[in-house]
């Protein structure tokens, strides 16, 4: 077996021909990973919870873990690259950066423009890595230090990370406010759920985890992002089932053990109870309307 290097995020170029492989299945059906998609030529658009965007040359799109995403549209001409991070990775750094408040912003706004010089630094920091990561992988058998390699490619990713957030950041012209007490409290229960929704679904779970009471928790969630804790954790749930259920292989059952239901009557009657119908019909009408 191939050795390679253990790290937290992967970079890959693709092409319009990419799209509809398995390229296509990863970028929109990602756990516990965030995805950047930078267009370095043509064009592509992309609807996350039904919203489109629509990416030129120089434009960003970010998408989170569970995120209910689906490819609509592609120049011929499509190029560019893709930036996959490990959850736990990006957080460390969006957590020092960014307070609850322009969190939330990210995430409802994940398309950027980047200006000419901009765009110049993050392309030339991608290929570079991705240039250095493809050498030393090439090399990992013979490297007398790998884990100093491996730290090495780590900071470069995380530096690539940091000037994506300082790019961000410009363009919408965003401060980091004060943190306080409950500003964490809030931004640690959204990391919390991520982290645990396919096993744990219960406002005192995370409650218990945060050595709060259930009530004092939902009060401070839907006080700092308007929506209540159970409101989040159904929602991340939902937008994960749907992926699965239009972009993945599995069965209903497999998807039931997925995320974590104890049976499939169970799971059927959650879903349909947010969604308005049965998992099954959901499938079959969402996978025809993308054969259409």
């Amino acid at each position: 077996m191939e050795q390679r290097l253990q790290l937290p995020f992967s970079l890959r170029s693709f092409q319009a021909t990419d799209i509809g492989t398995e390229l296509d299945r990863r970028l929109i059906s990602i756990h516990r990973t965030f995805a950047l998609v930078l267009c370095t030529q043509g064009s592509i658009t992309v609807s996350i919870d039904n919203k489109p965007y629509h990416l030129n040359k120089g434009d960003t799109l970010f998408i989170a873990p569970a995120i209910y995403a689906q490819i609509n549209n592609v120049s011929n001409d499509l190029q560019g690259i893709i930036f996959f991070v490990d959850y736990d990775f990006i957080m460390s750094i969006v957590n020092k950066t960014m307070d609850i408040t322009t969190g939330l912003y990210f995430s409802e706004h994940p398309f950027l423009s980047l200006s000419v010089s901009q765009y110049d630094r993050i392309l030339t920091q991608m290929q570079t890595l991705m240039a250095r990561e493809s050498h030393e992988n090439e090399h990992y058998a013979n490297s007398p230090n790998p884990q100093v390699i491996t730290e090495l490619l780590a900071s470069m990713g995380r530096t690539l990370i940091y000037e994506i957030v300082n790019c961000y950041m410009m363009s919408h012209h965003l401060q980091v406010g004060t943190w306080n007490v409950t500003d964490k409290l809030g931004q640690n229960f959204i990391v919390e759920v991520y982290n645990n929704y396919r096993k744990h679904r219960e406002v005192a779970y995370y409650a218990n985890l945060l050595c709060v009471t259930p009530s004092y928790l939902s009060v401070v969630v839907k006080e700092k992002t308007g929506k209540t804790a159970l409101q989040w954790i159904n929602d991340i749930v939902m937008s994960d089932a749907r992926q699965l259920l239009l972009y993945s292989d599995q069965s209903i059952k497999e998807i039931v053990a997925t995320l974590g239901f104890p049976n499939q009557s169970f799971f059927g009657k959650y879903f349909k109870q947010h969604a308005g119908k049965s998992p099954k019909r959901f499938r079959m009408e969402g996978r025809g309307a993308k054969k259409d």
